[in-house]
C-alpha cells in the first residue's frame, strides 16, 4: 500500500495526476480513509488524491475531500505532517491564510517534514513566490545543513562507520 501511496506522490509530483489517481484508487481510497482508516500511512494517500484530483483540474472532488478532512477528528499537532496536510486541505479549498499559518507553523516540528512534500505537492504550488512559505523552506534547509553539519560527530559517537 505504501508503495503505490509513494508511487502515486511521484505522479503528483511530475504533472502526471490522472495517473496518481488511477494507483491511489486502486488501494481503496477514499472510501477506506472515509469509512475507516486502516493505517497512518492512508492519510497520506488520501492528501495525495486530493492533491492529484486538484491537479487534474477536479476541483469539486478536491474540495470534497478536503471538507472531509477538515471535518476529521485530528490527534493533538505534534510534528508537521499534520501542519502539512492542513496547509494542503486549506489551500485546495482556498483558504490561504490559514494554509500560510500551516506551513509557518511547520518551522517549529521536532523533525524536519520531508522535502519532497514540501517542495513538490500540487497544493503548495500558489505559495512558490510567498514570502511566508520560501522562510518556511530556508529555514528548513538551514536545520538540514546544520544536521549534516553535525553527522560526523554524531556517528563518531556512536562508533558508526561509514
Amino acid at each position: 500500500m505504501l508503495v503505490r501511496y509513494l508511487l502515486a506522490f511521484a505522479y503528483n509530483a511530475t504533472g502526471q495526476c490522472e495517473h496518481a489517481m488511477r494507483v491511489l484508487e486502486s488501494t481503496g481510497l477514499p472510501d477506506s480513509v472515509l469509512e475507516e482508516t486502516r493505517v497512518s500511512a492512508d492519510m497520506e494517500g488520501f492528501i495525495s488524491l486530493m492533491n492529484a484530483a486538484y491537479g487534474a483540474g477536479e476541483i469539486g472532488v478536491a474540495r470534497a475531500l478536503a471538507g472531509f478532512w477538515i471535518n476529521r477528528d485530528h490527534p493533538v499537532n505534534i510534528d508537521w505532517w499534520q501542519d502539512a496536510n492542513k496547509a494542503c486541505v486549506m489551500s485546495v479549498i482556498g483558504d490561504h491564510t490559514r494554509a500560510l499559518e500551516s506551513l509557518v507553523r511547520i518551522r517549529n516540528s521536532p523533525r524536519l517534514p520531508w522535502a519532497p512534500i514540501m517542495l513538490d505537492s500540487i497544493c503548495f504550488r500558489d505559495y512558490l513566490n510567498d514570502p511566508a512559505y520560501q522562510e518556511t523552506l530556508r529555514h528548513l534547509d538551514s536545520r538540514r545543513a546544520e544536521l549534516r553539519e553535525r553527522l560526523p560527530t554524531t556517528l563518531k559517537e556512536f562508533n558508526v562507520a561509514l
